[in-house]
C-alpha cells in the first residue's frame, strides 16, 4: 500500500508532467498545478535528513527525492518509521507530497514561466515585490546599486527556499551603460521579459539630518543637488530603464510594466496651472513636454520662487513632481504599445527607509499592491494610475 501511494501520488504525477511538457511548452501561457496537501509540509518530518535533502533548492534533483523514498520505503519495510523520524500516520501520504512539493520546485526551475526584473529590490518594497513574485514562480532579477548590499539580499532568499528563482545584477537606473549591461544580461540569460517594476527611487532630502521619530519634512535641507538627482532617479532613472527594455518586452506575449509612484505625484498637489495642464492633456502629451516641465520646475527652484510659481514646497516638492512626471510618462508609453499593460501604482504609505519607518502600511502589504498589477491577466487596463487597488 506504501508503494502504492507513492507510485500514484508522486511517480504518477511526475511522469504525467514530463509527459505533456512538450505539449505545454508550446502554449503561449501554460500552467501546471500539482494538487498536493498540508500533510506534506516539511515541518511534518521530523527525519531531519530527509528534510534537508528536500528543502534543498541549490541542490535539489530527482535522483535526490528519489533517495528520499528509497529510504522512506527501507525504513518502512523494517517498522522502523518512528524511530529514523518519519511520520507515522498516514506516512506514504505525506512523504509522497512532500516529495511532490518538491518536484515543483525542480519542474519550475527548469521552466520558469515568466521572467522579471525589479529595480531598487535589495530592501524595502522592492525585495518583498521580488519575494512575492518568485513565490509564484517566476524567475526575477534583483537588482541594487550597490553590489555588496545586492549580494547579502541574495542570500536571505535561500532561507525562503527561492535562491534558485532570484538573481543578482547591479543597476543604477541614473547611468546609460549599467541599465544596458543589465539589459545585455537579460537578453543572454532569458531572451526575453515579461515583467518591469521600475521600484528604484529616492525622496530628495537628506534624512540624516532628523533626530527622533518625528520628520519634520518642511524643515529638512533641498539643494539643487538633491533635487536634480531627485528627478535623474525618480523619472528619468525609470523613463530610460522601461526604454531600454521594450525590445525584449515585445517578444512577451503579456508584457507588464510597473512604475511604483507615490499619492504625493497627484496633479491635485500641484497648483501651477500650466504644469498641471501639460501634465493632465492625455492628447498632447509628449516626453518633450514632461522634460518642459520639469526644466521649468528645476528654473524655479534655482530662483527660490517654489511657491510662486505654484509647485509644491511644503512636503518634498522634487520627488512630488517626479512621481507626477512618472505619471504622465505613464500613459505615454501606454498609449505606444497598447500590446502591453502598463500602470504606475502607489503601493501606500508604507513603513520604509525613505519615510525612516513612519508609513502605516507593512512591506508585505506595499509589495501586495504592486505585484497585483505585475500579475494583471493579458488585456486588462492600461496607462492607469491606482492608488493601492482603486483607480485614480
Amino acid at each position: 500500500m506504501a508503494e502504492k501511494c507513492l507510485t500514484t501520488n508522486y511517480n504518477g504525477a511526475k511522469e504525467t508532467t514530463e509527459a505533456f511538457l512538450p505539449l505545454l511548452q508550446l502554449s503561449n501561457s501554460s500552467r501546471i498545478v500539482n494538487v498536493s496537501s498540508r500533510a506534506g509540509q516539511l515541518e511534518n518530518i521530523a527525519n531531519e535528513w530527509a528534510k534537508g535533502v528536500l528543502n534543498d533548492a541549490e541542490n535539489l534533483t530527482e535522483e535526490r527525492i528519489d533517495e528520499v523514498l528509497k529510504e522512506f520505503i527501507k525504513d518502512f519495510k523494517q517498522g522502523s518509521l518512528e524511530n529514523k523520524g518519519w511520520p507515522t500516520f498516514l506516512s506514504a501520504y505525506r512523504v509522497s507530497k512532500a516529495a511532490l512539493n518538491s518536484y515543483t520546485r525542480i519542474v519550475a526551475k527548469k521552466h520558469p514561466s515568466m521572467y522579471a526584473v525589479v529595480t531598487g529590490a535589495n530592501k524595502g518594497i522592492g525585495f518583498e515585490t521580488v519575494k512575492v513574485l518568485a513565490s509564484n514562480g517566476i524567475k526575477v532579477v534583483l537588482t541594487a546599486r550597490d553590489e555588496k548590499r545586492g549580494h547579502e539580499a541574495i542570500e536571505r532568499f535561500r532561507e525562503f527556499g527561492l535562491s534558485d528563482l532570484v538573481i543578482f545584477h547591479q543597476l543604477d537606473v541614473t547611468h546609460s551603460a549599467s541599465i544596458a549591461s543589465l539589459v545585455d544580461f537579460v537578453k543572454t540569460q532569458f531572451g526575453k521579459l515579461d515583467i518591469l517594476v521600475n521600484n528604484a527611487g529616492i525622496n530628495g532630502v537628506n534624512l540624516d539630518e532628523v533626530e527622533g521619530s518625528t520628520i519634520k519634512w518642511e524643515e529638512l535641507t533641498q539643494t539643487y543637488e538633491m533635487v536634480e538627482k531627485c528627478l535623474t532617479t525618480n523619472y528619468y532613472g525609470a523613463k530610460e530603464t522601461t526604454k531600454a527594455f521594450l525590445p525584449l518586452l515585445q517578444l512577451s506575449n503579456s508584457a507588464r510594466i510597473v512604475n511604483v509612484s507615490s499619492r504625493a505625484g497627484q496633479l491635485v498637489n500641484i497648483a501651477n496651472e500650466w504644469a498641471k495642464g501639460v501634465l493632465d492633456d492625455v492628447e498632447n502629451l509628449t516626453e518633450e513636454r514632461i522634460d518642459e516641465v520639469l526644466q521649468e520646475f528645476i528654473k524655479d527652484f534655482k530662483q527660490g520662487s517654489l511657491v510662486n510659481k505654484g509647485w509644491p514646497n511644503f512636503f518634498l516638492p522634487a520627488y512630488m513632481v517626479s512621481k507626477a512626471a512618472l505619471n504622465s510618462y505613464t500613459r505615454i508609453v501606454a498609449k505606444k504599445h497598447p500590446n502591453m499593460c502598463i500602470n504606475s501604482v502607489c503601493p501606500g504609505f508604507v513603513k520604509t527607509d525613505i519615510n525612516r519607518n513612519t508609513g502605516i502600511f507593512s512591506l508585505d502589504q506595499g509589495a501586495a499592491n504592486v505585484v497585483r498589477y505585475a500579475l494583471l491577466p493579458h488585456g486588462s487596463p492600461s496607462g492607469l494610475f491606482f492608488i493601492k487597488q482603486e483607480l485614480t
